[in-house]
């Protein structure tokens, strides 16, 4: 887990991210990749960069309730849930 410290007594917590990224904004998150992950074929998890423009950002997610919908520019669309998606497709994972 990534922690921030902005330089003027503040920490902030971005799960999941390294500390690497350059920050831009704590709050609406803005996180810049840093160059040199930028070098590589893959960019890790942790390493990708981030930009929130809600001004809430989610603390939970209600697994059963949740659907990723896909519905643009596709012949058919479709909606999968949570356990869709851990149960139905491959788990994957390139390491170059």
């Amino acid at each position: 887990m990534g922690k921030f410290d902005l330089s003027f007594g503040e920490e902030y917590v971005f799960p999941e991210k390294s500390k690497e990224l350059i920050i831009h904004a704590s709050r609406h998150p803005q996180l810049e990749t840093p160059f040199d992950y930028l070098k590589k074929l893959i960019t890790p998890n942790e390493a990708v960069f981030v930009i929130w423009h809600l001004s809430r950002i989610p603390t939970y997610i209600d697994i059963d309730e949740y659907r990723l919908k896909i519905s643009d520019n596709v012949e058919k669309p479709t909606e999968f849930t949570i356990n869709d998606l851990i149960v139905k497709f491959e788990k994957f994972e390139y390491v170059p």
